[in-house]
């Protein structure tokens, strides 16, 4: 696993994170016995050339580069140096490689010690680890020949060209020689010329190198010297070299951040600023020279902000020093939390679960901190591993005693696919919905574990149940013109009772009225929207007329214009009983009302998918349904306790009414 910093770039970013996900996922096979080694191999081949892609973007940057090389396995180092094999800069990488080959060398010896300390306990095992990095080895070796054969002809290729350079230089070393022996000190453009051109041509060679440079300079002064006489024309060429010298010194200075700025840079800033220094201070050299009277200051001027920039430079290390102390510290405190996971042992398998994600969460802290110093970094990024890889060796050896289990639990849930399609095949959409619900409820109830063919037949059965319920949706959808006449059946319904409320001989009416209640059944279900208010107007224009049938039947029973006692009697009955007819009225409206919400409730809970999101609002539906149900109940038993005091009233007022 690569030990980081924060990521500066967004390609650091990527590779680390793709890295960190391949070596997280192989965490729990690399070393576990009893493991299927090769499906390891095949996953890491899955994800080398993606791996690959994004190495080579970040070899651009060292800071990245020493990132990246901090703490890999042996796979990680061998596509580092196949990657470094194929990369462009040749001289960039020279360095790199020793350094990476001394890595994987160290490593593979490492390696090379745990399988023969294994060989004892299980030597398939090891014979099979050692196979592994044996490729590795040869992988490698591979990429680093191919690598020095590449480095060999650029090698030739810089040497071709220091060679052509040299012969650049000589021969404007020869033009400068012709100037100076010929005195023509008029001739300031073309030397000129020379030093620009002297100043673009690279690197020579370097037995060459000091001779042409000292010959180079001689020649230059002498030119100056000699011209000296062309005052007017010496002063100015002071006052040119005097500005060029000045424009190095602000070219330093904008390259020198201010104390606030410096822990915005990082080290990929500094190495490239530093050899830009490097560039201008040799520029400094070779410029002529500026008025006597401005020498001293200048080069004072110019050594000042040069040390100025690397006064900056190490303050810059010395945080960085300070702040690895500070990742030393905290990755102590954060081994003392995950030390106990390499000790962690259960049965539970949901406990697993739990603790991988505990571990996950404490390893992207890990990957946050950022480098200690690199006389800890090592013992304490080996601390890390070792406990992470007990964790998920113990976690491997219990996933292992689960594959009788799995094959129980898959035979299990293809039984429910299989009853889920029947009824998905037919067209029973009034009985269906419970069975598949009830297939739904044990298909829970069944330990579900990760495995591929557990993805599969999870598929199988929510295809069954999307196709019983999209027919289902399709014939609701084909009722909806059958549910609109209905409506307008039961509409006259109700205005014929109405009308038949208004006769005078409400008795003669009685036996349509009850011909139209028992046709009201016969209706079929209305639109959702129009359901309560229409059962209540129903209910409304029934209680009408019952309540002017009563009444009529009342006042044939009692004398004309006779206001005894007996009259009194009756209506304060008859105001109890209308006010024990309004409390019905309004219990069975709310026993009405919960049924249409538990109806909808259930109805929407058929459409939910799988999924965390989807389980959480479907366990909030079921929640509101058994609320629904358990008022429903407490409702009924207060509409039947009215019911029964209603009956013992009127059976009371009938017995007084004989008897009077």
């Amino acid at each position: 696993m690569i030990n980081q910093e924060l990521p500066d770039s967004k390609i650091e970013q990527e590779v680390i994170e793709i890295v960190e996900l391949e070596i997280n996922e192989s965490a729990d096979l690399e070393n576990v016995q009893n493991e299927n080694i090769e499906t390891h191999v095949d996953v890491e081949k899955q994800n080398e050339e993606q791996i690959k892609s994004v190495l080579f973007e970040l070899l651009a940057e060292d800071a990245a580069f020493d990132k990246a090389l901090e703490g890999s396995n042996l796979l990680e180092l061998t596509l580092l140096m196949e990657v470094i094999s194929n990369h462009d800069n040749i001289k960039l990488n020279s360095t790199r490689v020793g350094i990476l080959k001394r890595t994987f060398d160290e490593k593979y010896q490492q390696e090379l010690t745990h399988i023969k300390n294994e060989f004892e306990s299980d030597p398939e095992h090891a014979k099979k680890h050692k196979q592994i990095f044996e490729t590795y080895s040869n992988r490698f070796t591979v990429a680093l020949a191919k690598f020095n054969k590449r480095k060999n002809e650029y090698e030739k290729e810089l040497e071709a060209e220091k060679t052509a350079n040299t012969q650049k230089k000589r021969e404007l070393l020869d033009k400068l020689i012709q100037i100076v022996n010929e005195d023509r000190f008029e001739a300031i453009e073309e030397v000129r010329a020379i030093q620009a051109e002297w100043k673009t041509i690279g690197h020579i060679l370097f037995d060459d190198t000091e001779n042409l440079l000292r010959k180079y300079k001689a020649y230059l002064d002498n030119f100056y010297d000699k011209r000296s006489q062309f005052k007017e024309l010496v002063e100015l060429d002071h006052q040119t070299h005097l500005n060029e010298k000045q424009a190095l010194i602000e070219s330093v200075i904008a390259l020198t951040p201010s104390d606030e700025q410096i822990k915005d840079k990082d080290g990929v800033f500094w190495k490239e600023a530093s050899e830009k220094v490097k560039i201008y201070q040799e520029e400094w050299k070779i410029i002529g020279n500026v008025p006597l009277d401005q020498k001293d200051s200048i080069n004072n001027k110019f050594k000042e902000v040069v040390d100025a920039f690397y006064a900056q430079r190490k303050k810059y290390y010395e945080i960085i020093d300070s702040q690895r102390l500070i990742n030393a510290k905290l990755k102590l405190d954060l081994l003392d939390k995950i030390k106990p996971f390499s000790e962690f042992e259960t049965d539970d398998l949901n406990l697993w679960y739990q603790k991988s994600e505990e571990l996950k969460e404490l390893q992207l802290k890990w990957k946050e901190i950022g480098p200690a110093p690199s006389n800890e970094d090592t013992q304490l990024w080996n601390n890390f591993r070792e406990y992470c890889k007990a964790f998920y060796t113990n976690k491997s050896k219990f996933f292992a005693n689960l594959d009788s289990e799995r094959s129980e639990v898959l035979k299990l849930k293809i039984e429910l696919c299989e009853k889920a399609e029947e009824i998905a095949n037919g067209d029973d959409f009034k009985n269906g919905v419970n069975v598949i619900k009830d297939l739904q409820k044990k298909w829970k109830e069944i330990d579900t574990l990760s495995h591929a063919d557990f993805y599969k037949v999870l598929r199988r059965f929510r295809k069954a149940c999307d196709i019983y319920f999209k027919k289902r949706n399709d014939l609701f959808t084909s009722q909806k013109k059958q549910e609109d006449e209905n409506l307008e059946k039961k509409k006259a319904i109700i205005s014929r009772i109405l009308e038949l409320a208004q006769e005078e001989n409400l008795s003669e009416a009685l036996n349509e009225v009850k011909e139209l209640q028992e046709k009201w059944k016969t209706i079929g279900i209305v639109p959702f929207k129009a359901k309560e208010s229409l059962n209540k107007e129903y209910r409304d224009a029934c209680d009408v007329f019952y309540q002017k049938l009563k009444s009529q039947h009342r006042n044939y029973s009692t004398k004309s214009n006779n206001y005894s006692t007996k009259n009194l009697k009756s209506n304060y009955q008859n105001r109890d009983n209308n006010k024990g007819s309004d409390d019905i009225k309004k219990i069975r409206g709310k026993i009405a009302k919960l049924d249409e919400e538990i109806e909808q409730y259930e109805t929407n809970i058929q459409f939910f998918a799988k999924g965390k999101a989807a389980d959480k609002i479907k366990s909030q539906y079921t929640e509101k349904i058994d609320t629904a149900k358990a008022q429903k109940k407490e409702l009924e038993a207060k509409l039947k306790a009215l019911y029964e005091k209603k009956d013992s009233s009127d059976e009371t007022a009938e017995v007084n009414s004989d008897s009077e």
